[in-house]
């Protein structure tokens, strides 16, 4: 069993096809958040992005933004 979850963990993400990173540029600029278009800058260092470091740009996106509700004050 542990041998399978250290396989499980160390195994080696694949690289994006061309498309692929192609649609994570287009989704990142989408965004328009510096910090996410950091992220993917960073990870196409080595001129190529791994699933993986896809997956930390995406979560990056998704965190949390500040919203509009009754913490927010009134304009008048």
């Amino acid at each position: 069993m542990l041998l399978i979850a250290l396989a499980l963990a160390v195994r080696p993400s694949r690289n994006l096809s061309s498309s692929e990173l192609a649609s994570l540029r287009e989704f990142a600029a989408a965004t328009g958040e510096p910090e996410v278009a950091r992220r993917l800058q960073a990870a196409e260092r080595d001129g190529v992005v791994s699933l993986r470091e896809a997956e930390e740009v995406i979560e990056v996106a998704k965190g949390p933004r500040p919203g509009y509700g009754l913490a927010t004050g009134l304009r008048n």
